[in-house]
């Protein structure tokens, strides 16, 4: 009864659903021949419509950015954010992109551990080197916390997902159960069609929350989730099952099968929330896009000069011709230029000359150690952990599938920044390991054995600072004797420095990168000229004011973890069962014996004990994973 109610209701609005007609119904008579999809503007289909202007407002932008193609753009700092503009400039036509870089080659210095990218997925797409960093992550399906004696204090990650807590809340699932399989993707098609009309979503539970950009939408909405909740009642459709994964980076991605195990949530054609990457090898892969779309210009305009310059240090900064930037390099080399963007990181040379006054940068009161090691554990394969103690953290996640340097750890702890700043110098390096080893020597393995195999060279203390995330300078006005600045942006570290407690560096820095460029050459209607002249220093404003609203939160809470983690707080079991795991499920996984020592069979312990207890179904820790990836 139910399920006939739904398919009629399917026919009276296939105009909206043609999809939900895609597997036979139960009737006894042929299913009706499909009618075709109600065009959009003239006959045109609804979804082909909304393509074609997307890609108009997209030309549209790039049109927009045609005053930037002859004037030059100096980007201080060949960076994860300076490379990050310098493709999106290049991507745009900009024929003069010059990329300043004080070392002398890419690989003369550590570029840093490892990185979890989860934001700043948008970005790689935009540049075009998402599926390449997708190649060499290294995936965690779970991710735990211990004591520093191994007891368990709780845990989360894909692996202990089923296939009803990967599917969006209140969605019933056997709603897709009448077109499984390949027509997955066709669902999300036409949600982005119905919800979002020429924004595309990533969800279904995005699309349920987007704001409808054409009549009838929110009706058909509402119908449909209706129907739905009859059909979950019908027998017909209650043996069938098809998992939706939410997936805020990778919508175009094969959906989870029906049939994947919870420990099979990282499978094959799977999606996940974020990519593990070196930082190094990122840094490389945006050198090299960049690069290529040089040589690429080049090639068609022998006139272009975009490049990377090494060994270039800027000295001095002032008032150029047409209202520009002088740039200082040295004692007789300058460089001229419509805009100068700094990304020379936390100690920025430009942020310095720009604001000689301003005061120095806040300690945190945390010195975090940072290694490289390869260990036989079952703790160092693809999972996260952390082992606390109420003053001490250790962190530690996939790396590469090097040998040897299988693993990145983060040990972090309270020090005075006097002590902190003479631990970080490279030149004691035994007295950074001898703290360490006087901190968590006797802690549960691999922990103890993944210090004693870091060689010296991949051993690093960095003292941690951040800035309140507030503009550097006032941008002058037109007369002003230092109008000049109206033409300089900083982006990444060198606008604001954050702790590495959230995972969100890096992440903001590629956005900061892809962001500036989109506001220069964006055009609302009561521009003629946008992107030049005076153009560009209200088009820095925009952008500066959208920066830190967007990183204001990211400072602060990454700030406030220098305090939570490091408090005898984390041991609490209230502060798990904020995470995720309750108090009941975590006693029953002690009394049972597991622990940080329990070996490869963890998962498969924890799994069947949250079965025991009924706790599967419901998805408790899918919500925490987005959360889970900036530890």
């Amino acid at each position: 009864k139910h399920t006939g109610a739904f398919l009629n209701l399917a026919r009276n609005r296939q105009q909206h659903f043609p999809f939900l007609l895609m597997s036979s119904p139960p009737r006894s008579e042929p299913a009706a021949a499909p009618a075709p999809p109600r065009a959009g503007k003239g006959s045109l289909p609804k979804h082909e419509y909304l393509r074609q202007k997307r890609e108009q407002r997209e030309r549209q932008a790039q049109a927009a950015g045609v005053c930037l193609r002859d004037q030059r753009v100096v980007i201080v700092g060949a960076g994860l954010s300076g490379l990050a503009a310098a493709i999106m400039l290049v991507q745009h036509g900009c024929r003069h992109v010059l990329v300043l870089e004080r070392d002398e080659a890419l690989s003369q210095r550590r570029q840093g551990y490892g990185l979890t990218i989860l934001q700043g997925c948008s970005a790689l797409r935009r540049l075009g080197v998402l599926e390449t960093i997708r190649q060499i992550d290294t995936p965690s399906r779970a991710h735990y916390q211990f004591r520093s004696d191994g007891v368990i204090l709780g845990f989360f990650g894909t692996h202990f997902w089923t296939p009803a807590a990967l599917a969006p809340p209140h969605v019933p699932l056997t709603v897709f159960g009448l077109c499984a399989g390949d027509a997955a993707p066709t669902i999300k098609r036409h949600l982005n069609t119905l919800y979002a009309g020429l924004k595309p979503v990533s969800s279904i539970r995005a699309a349920r929350r987007s704001k409808p950009s054409h009549k009838g939408a929110a009706r058909a909405g509402a119908e449909v989730r209706a129907a739905g909740a009859a059909v979950a009642t019908s027998p017909a459709t209650q043996s069938k099952d098809v998992s939706i994964s939410k997936d805020t980076q990778h919508p175009e991605t094969t959906p989870h099968p029906p049939h994947a195990a919870p420990g099979e949530a990282e499978g094959e054609g799977c999606r996940k929330y974020n990519l593990h990457t070196p930082r190094e090898r990122l840094r490389t892969v945006l050198h090299d896009r960049f690069v290529e779309l040089v040589t690429a210009q080049r090639l068609l305009d022998p006139t272009a000069t975009s490049g990377i310059h090494w060994g270039v240090r800027v000295s001095s900064l002032g008032p150029g011709p047409d209202g520009g930037v002088r740039v200082g390099l040295g004692e007789s080399r300058v460089e001229d230029a419509a805009l100068v963007v700094g990304c020379d990181g936390i100690n920025s040379v430009v942020r310095r000359l720009c604001c000689p006054g301003e005061r120095s940068l806040r300690y945190l009161g945390i010195l975090v150690v940072l290694g490289i090691t390869g260990c036989e554990h079952a703790l160092a394969g693809p999972r996260v952990f952390q082992t606390v103690d109420g003053t001490t953290r250790l962190f530690a996640m996939p790396f590469s599938t090097s040998p040897g340097a299988t693993t990145m750890w983060q040990l972090s702890f309270p020090l005075d920044e006097a002590t902190a700043r003479h631990l970080a110098d490279p030149s004691h390096v035994d007295a950074l390991r001898a703290e360490v080893s006087h901190r968590c020597g006797t802690w549960h393995e691999p922990i103890p054995t993944m210090i004693r195999n870091t060689p010296d060279q991949l051993l690093m203390g960095i003292a941690a600072f951040d800035r309140d995330p507030l503009p550097a300078f006032p941008r002058g006005g037109p007369d002003s004797s230092t109008a000049w600045q109206a033409r300089v942006a900083l982006l990444g570290d060198a606008a604001h420095p954050m702790s590495p407690f959230k995972g969100q560096g890096a992440n903001q820095a590629l956005l900061d990168g892809v962001e500036l460029v989109d506001t220069l050459l964006s055009r609302s209607n009561d521009e003629h000229v946008p992107g030049s002249g005076p153009d560009i220093a209200a088009k820095l404003s925009l952008f500066e004011a959208a920066m830190f609203a967007r990183v204001r939160s990211k400072v602060l809470q990454s700030r406030e973890r220098v305090t939570s983690f490091h408090t005898t707080a984390i041991l609490d079991s209230e502060f798990q069962a904020m995470r995720g795991a309750t108090s009941a499920l975590l006693a029953r996984l002690r009394a049972a014996g597991v622990t940080a020592d329990t070996g490869e069979q963890i998962e498969e312990l924890i799994c069947q004990h949250m079965r025991e207890m009924g706790l599967q179904e419901g998805g408790t820790w899918r919500d925490h994973q987005e959360e889970s990836v900036a530890m």
